[in-house]
């Protein structure tokens, strides 16, 4: 996991950070704006590659030119960060939650057994 800070929100969209991203090795998803709530942080995400040497990747390139890294209208480059051990366990967890919260009660029984439409 890779998580980006310091993004530009008015003018940075997922397709840009897919755009800087992606020539470092194949995504998985990238959740930005961070956990997509109106309250949510615009200015940080977290990139999920399929291969975490992706991040290895990005990390070298980063520490060689921050200037490279940049998105939006922002004169300073994005901060970022590899999440590893509880940091991210962290966000899978968060993950989960937000899961459980948005489909709890959504779900909904057919059938004649549950008193559904085909009584």
């Amino acid at each position: 996991l890779l998580k980006i800070t310091g993004v530009d929100k008015l003018n940075v969209e997922r397709k840009n950070v897919r755009s800087l991203f992606e020539p470092f090795g194949e995504i998985g998803f990238i959740d930005y704006p961070l956990g997509q709530g109106n309250d949510a942080d615009q200015s940080q995400g977290i990139i999920r590659f399929k291969s975490p040497e992706s991040t290895e990747k990005i990390m070298e390139a980063y520490k060689k030119d921050t200037n490279a890294f940049l998105l939006g209208e922002v004169k300073e480059p994005v901060n970022l960060e590899i999440l590893k051990g509880d940091a991210e366990d962290g966000y899978f967890r968060v993950i989960v939650e937000t899961r459980y919260k948005r489909f709890k009660g959504k779900r909904k029984f057919g059938g004649r057994k549950y008193g559904g439409k085909n009584k």
